[in-house]
């Protein structure tokens, strides 16, 4: 069956908690675990490669056979291409079709959905309450395709031309959908998914097959610059702590230290998505004996001056060897050659 908009995505929102924008407050981790989890509730056949870890605010949209996955306390995130997820299919401009049967598993008491095609400028927000839908408006500039429940407060300024997005011509509307969908966003949840706020990691993956990069996560997920992610983060200890939220491992007060995440993408081989995996430590390097480290390279060198002898040696006997030749060719000048 082909979908009227193959490209859009579709962000949903399972909040548990009265202040989601607190959840990420504190800088949290993205759960790889729970993405694998829930992808195999979905279907455990799918071929499920793990893409890279970054922040959903400075990344690009999901693209075909891709799905975002985002899980912390009273907060999940999805984002996917309903037209790619084959059981997961549905008409994107009319947000409540979203299959309920993506999101069962999850304990939420509200459902916030967000449908976004920047080709055909298509917006669109939905939101559910105890299972059932309160709100659902998606339109792009010229048509509304779903208008389900009474309008929210934050719509008024949008209606009543206020918003305006430059001259609109004939019957478009005053405003652009994808920019009313960015408030409902703002206005229900209290976040922005701007470069410029504060983070939202996902875990990325593919269903459709693709092998694992073998590029580190940042390089493979993209260029630091278009993600606006360091694969390093600095965890500082106050007086009276030990632990940082994503490094529980004691440390001195008063401590700094850099973290290196970055991972290459075939490391799931044999990392356990269900088990803690201590992050590696520049620190780490102290503990190993110097003086094994000094012999290693004291062995080295000595190999590599015999290389150098053996190679002296060999260019020191090239001048004899080329003489030699020259003074034999040199006897046999002039001589006739021997008849039968």
């Amino acid at each position: 069956m082909k979908y009227p908009f193959p490209s859009a995505t579709v962000t949903i929102w399972c909040i548990s908690t009265p202040h989601p924008r607190d959840v990420f407050a504190n800088d949290p981790a993205p759960d790889r675990g729970f993405g694998r989890k829930l992808l195999a509730q979905l279907n455990p056949q799918w071929p499920v490669t793990h893409m890279g870890d970054f922040p959903l605010n400075r990344s690009t949209s999901a693209g075909h056979g891709e799905i975002y996955i985002g899980g912390f306390d009273g907060v999940a995130i999805i984002q996917y291409v309903p037209a790619s997820f084959p059981g997961y299919e549905f008409d994107v401009s009319h947000l409540s079709a979203l299959p309920m049967k993506l999101i069962e598993s999850i304990p939420t008491s509200d459902i916030y959905a967000f449908a976004a095609d920047d080709h055909s400028q298509l917006g669109g927000f939905a939101h559910w309450h105890e299972d059932k839908l309160e709100r659902s408006f998606c339109s792009n500039r010229v048509s509304i395709f779903e208008d389900t429940g009474l309008p929210e407060p934050f719509e008024t300024p949008f209606w009543a031309g206020e918003r305006s997005h430059g001259d609109h011509r004939g019957i478009e509307l005053p405003f652009l959908p994808a920019e009313l969908a960015t408030e409902a966003l703002r206005s229900w949840l209290g976040l922005s998914l701007t470069s410029m706020s504060m983070d939202v990691p996902v875990a990325a993956f593919a269903i459709d097959g693709r092998p694992a990069s073998r590029l580190p996560l940042e390089r493979a997920s993209g260029s630091s610059s278009r993600r606006g992610y360091s694969a390093f983060r600095r965890h500082t200890n106050t007086a009276d702590s030990t632990t940082s939220p994503n490094n529980p491992h004691t440390r001195s007060a008063g401590d700094e230290e850099w973290i290196d995440d970055d991972f290459p993408a075939d490391h799931d081989s044999d990392y356990d998505d269900y088990a803690h995996i201590p992050p590696f430590s520049v620190r780490e390097w102290a503990d190993i004996d110097r003086s094994d480290v000094f012999a290693f390279m004291k062995r080295g060198a000595a190999r590599a001056g015999r290389a150098a002898l053996r190679g002296g040696r060999a260019l020191a006997s090239l001048p004899h060897a080329v003489g030699d030749r020259v003074r034999a060719r040199a006897r046999k000048t002039g001589r006739r050659e021997p008849r039968d």
